[in-house]
């Protein structure tokens, strides 16, 4: 993964994978204390917000967040095809807007 100027390879590795990796190996590692401060919005989402939607997921939010993430490329690649059909776009009205016209 790619952000700007910086690099993040493990970005799509878990931290559970990351300390699994490391104790196999007995590698030490160091954590910032603050990534455990609830007080920062990130990490309060991190500690209660992501094991909800675990839990509400069944365990497929990463697999969920996927399908969010491949519809919302597929629907902006449809809007840039489309783009009169965006709200206020400026197209005009489809003639089956349900007005009831005679017929």
């Amino acid at each position: 993964h790619r952000e700007g100027n910086f690099g993040r390879p493990l970005l799509g590795t878990s931290k559970a994978a990351l300390i699994e990796y490391l104790t196999i190996r007995a590698i030490a590692w160091r954590e910032d204390a603050s990534n455990a401060d609830t007080v920062y919005v990130r990490n309060k989402v991190r500690a209660e917000l992501v094991p909800l939607l675990q839990e509400i997921t069944g365990g497929a939010l990463e697999s969920r967040l996927q399908d969010i993430t491949t519809q919302s490329k597929h629907l902006r690649s449809w809007l840039n095809d489309h783009p009169s059909s965006r709200v206020g776009g400026g197209g005009k009205p489809s003639s089956s807007n349900g007005g009831g016209g005679s017929g």
